[in-house]
């Protein structure tokens, strides 16, 4: 059921991204005094989700609707597996690329590592960031929502979409906000930036994923460092 309840939930994110996410520009005249950025390590994705959507949101009925989402988180198991340390690195490999970026600006950068935000999952629009201190004069929080395969249609293409926040460090009023999507099976909305994917990075099912999984991965590193790159842009 809670595979059912995500593919519905991604049906409606490859059209219109994360609805309630709060998106807001960062003004550099207002914020002139922000010269350190705290950037907390970008954790991994638990896992990268491989969905067919034509498949789960036909209509089979509950019954063929169950079969059909046992077999599609058979093949999330089986391709994340195959690319256990690429997902391990996707969060380090995004925080050196911000990190830098962010140097490069002008900024005092610094790692923020093991503090996160107190959130009920990647998807609440509500953490508090009270508990975290720092020197800084603001903290950068980025994190992945979603990452992995869709099927909007027939081949399987890259998609991912992440958060991104600038947080003050003193009162922890919120600064900067933008949501990103990376992949071909996006349709563009206002509130999400979206990077398209390089076409050749599709596959014609679940075991042609597989097959080319350090390939697939790879796809999904050069998005990752595609949208680390647009919000150290965002925040010049």
């Amino acid at each position: 059921m809670k595979k059912l309840l995500f593919a519905g939930l991604l049906v409606s994110t490859l059209g219109t991204g994360c609805v309630t996410f709060p998106k807001q520009a960062f003004d550099k005249q207002a914020n002139a005094g922000i010269r350190s950025i705290a950037v907390l390590e970008v954790p991994a994705p638990p896992r990268f989700d491989v969905v067919n959507v034509g498949g789960i949101a036909s209509g089979f009925g509950l019954l063929g609707a169950g079969v059909d989402a046992a077999e599609e988180q058979r093949k999330e198991d089986v391709f994340t597996s195959a690319v256990a340390a690429e997902r391990e690195h996707l969060g380090r490999n995004m925080t050196g690329v911000l990190l830098r970026g962010l140097e490069k600006n002008g900024y005092r950068a610094t790692l923020l590592g093991n503090v996160r935000p107190v959130k009920d999952d990647e998807d609440d629009q509500d953490a508090d960031y009270t508990g975290i201190r720092t020197d800084a004069d603001a903290i950068l929080d980025v994190y992945f929502t979603r990452a992995g395969y869709a099927a909007p249609a027939s081949d399987y293409l890259p998609w991912m979409m992440v958060g991104a926040r600038l947080i003050a460090a003193t009162n922890k009023a919120r600064i900067f906000a933008q949501e990103y999507a990376y992949g071909s099976a996006f349709t563009p909305a206002d509130t999400v930036e979206t990077l398209t994917s390089d076409p050749k990075y599709h596959y014609a099912d679940a075991e042609d994923l597989t097959a080319h999984a350090v390939e697939a991965a790879g796809a999904l590193r050069t998005g990752a460092e595609l949208i680390a790159e647009r919000i150290v842009t965002a925040l010049r």
